[in-house]
């Protein structure tokens, strides 16, 4: 099954929009998941391991997918990264959609490295990219086990397709940034282009002009975008541009913007409120800023589902 009708099968089961960013803050871990492993290495590993595993078990039944910012797990090393394969391997087995926020984006040959790093199976038996030589000595080992990817698009359009190429051998998803939701994204996005569109309505246009090669059973596109929920009438021509991509929206919640807006990208008239868009929540869910940190393993639980479960009402009752 390809990654856009795996993501809706987890909405519908679970009839959340809710995608729980894993933006990783050592300061929101309770003292009860720290492992006191004398290699530096090893406690990293569990101690993340024991926390996102905690974390992913409680939520799973409110959330449609998870988002972990692979940033903040790169900064602290191997150990890290190897708790982080860890999560994505439970997330999995839980059937719980994986979508890696890693923002790649170069050119040529950098992109079919990047691709394959991350959006390569295994069971493809060699059939990734056109550089794939199974000849060579070293096989393709994904970072991480996931099924979607966020991309950079702005070293080039064309620079994208080695991504497209990549996700539809292998049946995952990508979005691609096109209004993201920081409060100076419009100083380069919004300008206008030599053809008089902005620069996030050319890449939905690109978008749009490549979105059949992802598109799902459900109707829906793989091929999605990253528009924020800060700039909701931008989301609205955004969707007038990309009718049937997948929006993965950012903003919601510790940014500002609420239920309403994270959802103005909805597909309109699908029979399905909220169809077409994925919810992004970080600090939200996980940040204990302005509180008292959870001691025990069952407080932490208790304010994890709490969290999550008004965030899948608020996003479903609009």
């Amino acid at each position: 099954m390809n990654f856009i009708d795996y993501l809706e099968n987890s909405i519908e089961k679970r009839k959340s929009l809710l995608c729980a960013g894993f933006d990783l803050r050592p300061a929101d871990i309770p003292e009860c998941y720290h492992d006191r492993s004398d290699d530096i290495e090893t406690r990293t590993e569990k101690t993340l391991r024991n926390y996102y595993t905690a974390a992913l078990q409680t939520i799973e039944p409110h959330i449609a997918c998870i988002k972990p910012n692979i940033a903040f797990f790169e900064q602290y090393g191997i150990g890290a990264i190897k708790a982080l394969r860890a999560i994505c391997e439970e997330a999995q087995r839980l059937q719980v959609p994986v979508i890696l926020d890693g923002k790649r984006g170069d050119i040529g040959s950098t992109n079919v490295a990047y691709a394959n790093a991350f959006l390569h199976n295994s069971q493809t038996d060699g059939e990734v990219s056109n550089s794939y030589d199974t000849s060579q000595p070293i096989p393709l080992q994904t970072l991480c086990d996931v099924d979607a990817l966020t991309v950079n698009p702005f070293l080039g359009l064309e620079s994208t397709v080695p991504f497209i190429e990549t996700a539809r051998a292998n049946g995952k998803g990508l979005f691609l940034l096109v209004r993201t939701s920081n409060p100076d994204a419009g100083f380069l996005q919004d300008a206008q282009s030599s053809n008089g569109r902005s620069i996030s309505e050319c890449v939905a246009n690109w978008i749009r002009s490549q979105e059949e090669s992802l598109r799902g059973a459900c109707g829906v596109s793989a091929l999605g975008a990253v528009v924020g929920a800060t700039a909701p009438e931008e989301a609205l021509r955004l969707r007038e541009l990309m009718p049937t991509s997948l929006f993965l929206v950012p903003g919601y919640g510790a940014q500002g913007a609420g239920a309403q807006e994270a959802l103005a990208g909805a597909i309109p008239g699908s029979g399905m409120k909220g169809r077409g868009v994925i919810v992004n929540s970080s600090r939200g869910i996980f940040s204990f800023q302005g509180s008292s940190l959870p001691k025990e393993d069952k407080d932490f639980r208790d304010r994890l589902v709490k969290r999550a479960s008004l965030a899948q009402r608020e996003l479903t009752l609009v």
